[in-house]
């Protein structure tokens, strides 16, 4: 497929999901039918597997204030100055363990501030994301959370805690977090950009509430069991953390604003008007009929090829759950855009099942073939990223960007590390995992459109 033919079929999608975004009816019969194994030219798959990702831009429409990064830093030191590099118990097995802990705690610290783990280059995984800095705000929130647990286990040890400490700091950061979400009004510059924003302060807030969840009491007898401590400390330094984060990100936006204004009333009618036309489409896409089954429903297996690859990757964006998910709607800009990435993955699936019905999507003949899709994919990627609402978009990628990571991934990791033949499941794996993010991709533009759409209404 030419480059011309690949974004005349690209806007060829969005068109005709635009223009019936919750239309089409069922699916009909399978005509796929079983592959035989192919060999592959190496050279050519090891020429896709080594190709550099595209790098994939940040949507976040706000900096991160530097002094956030600096609270954290100056917490870590301070944490990590209580406690010596060789600390001395009669137990040694303790005293070699809170050693190894304090050496690792500031090892990630040390790496952090040098800047080494900041970029793509130096992930240990194939990424089309590079890192940015609400990544890096979230590695220091961790190593942060580390030494709050590593802290609370020495001076456990020396008999120094505090037993009621851990539980007056939590009833302190779950009120702060009710005071927080009592004034939260998603005040922004316009719809689309105080979704963005918010979207990224609930992400915040939901790691308050599961580290408040998992908070526990100290042991009756701390100085035997410092580790168990340790895991509370931490859990509580996690809350705090996240939590001063939010409110600190929400304080830097609100600032640059010279006109704020409340948004939340109008994304929470988007999250409850998308969520509706997610629950229409799935049903006039017969999407239950395919959820209630055990197996794919073609009157020929699908077993080991992309085929299968590409039903199951689709069918994990259609069911139910996928938008009405734990305390969604107590979160209406994630709730928006998984709903909005709900109606993208219903496309997504009706274009699958009519291949799969049509006989498409067998064992690729050659890494031709593979070359090919590779291409389609970061085609289709490309044009959701250089389009507006271009944050929109790029928000709900990621069921596209997702399976490219991890296929792609595996695939470099066989043909680099091993040198051998690829084995066939793999080749399955990998193709089916390209013509998915390609398929997703292409319904990204128009469903972006109908969320601003949909934003902008009074």
């Amino acid at each position: 497929m030419t480059r011309r033919s690949r974004r005349d079929l690209l806007a060829g999608a969005g068109t005709a999901l635009a223009a019936t975004l919750a239309g089409c009816g069922g699916v009909g019969e399978s005509l796929l039918g079983d592959d035989d194994t192919v060999s592959y030219d190496q050279a050519a798959l090891a020429e896709v597997a080594e190709r550099s990702p595209p790098t994939r831009p940040d949507p976040f429409p706000l900096s991160i204030p530097p002094e956030a990064m600096d609270r954290h830093r100056s917490r870590i030191r301070t944490l990590l100055g209580g406690v010596p590099e060789s600390p001395e118990f009669p137990n040694e097995a303790l005293s070699a363990e809170l050693a190894e802990q304090r050496s690792h705690v500031a090892d990630r610290f040390s790496e952090l501030n040098s800047g080494e783990g900041s970029s793509r280059e130096s992930r240990d995984e194939y990424s089309l994301r590079p890192s940015t800095d609400r990544e890096r705000l979230a590695r220091l929130r961790s190593v942060r959370a580390e030494a709050a647990g590593l802290d609370a286990a020495y001076r456990a040890a020396i008999g120094a805690i505090d037993p009621e400490s851990p539980r007056s700091r939590r009833e302190s950061v779950r009120s702060a977090m009710y005071d927080f979400l009592a004034s939260w009004r998603y005040e922004g510059a316009s719809p689309l950009e105080a979704l963005l924003v918010h979207d990224f302060i609930e992400t915040l807030i939901a790691a308050v509430q599961r580290s408040l969840r998992r908070g526990q009491d100290l042991p009756e007898a701390p100085r035997s069991d410092v580790f168990r401590v340790s895991d509370v400390a931490a859990s509580v330094e996690s809350a705090e953390a996240a939590l001063a984060d939010a409110m600190a990100l929400r304080e830097a936006y609100r600032d640059s604003l010279s006109e704020p204004t409340a948004y939340r009333p109008r994304i929470e009618a988007a999250a409850e008007q998308l969520v509706r036309e997610f629950e229409i489409t799935s049903s006039r896409a017969d999407v239950h009929d395919y959820l209630d089954l055990n197996e794919p429903p073609f009157t020929r297996s699908i077993d080991g090829t992309p085929a299968e690859e590409l039903y199951r990757a689709a069918l994990n964006l259609v069911d139910d759950d996928f938008i009405r998910g734990r305390g969604l709607e107590r979160q209406p800009a994630k709730w928006s855009l998984q709903a909005a990435a709900g109606l993208a993955g219903i496309e997504t699936f009706r274009t699958v099942i009519d291949g799969i019905q049509a006989g498409e999507y067998g064992v690729p003949d050659s890494a031709t073939e593979i070359a090919s899709a590779y291409d389609d994919a970061v085609d289709a990627l490309r044009m959701v990223w250089s389009g507006a609402p271009r944050g929109i978009r790029i928000e709900l990628d990621w069921p596209a960007t997702d399976v490219f990571d991890y296929r792609m991934r595996e695939f470099r990791e066989e043909v680099t590390e091993d040198g051998g033949e690829v084995p066939t499941r793999l080749i399955n794996d990998v193709y089916g995992g390209l013509k998915h993010t390609f398929h997703y991709a292409t319904y990204v533009p128009p469903v972006a459109d109908h969320l601003a759409g949909v934003l902008q209404e009074p």
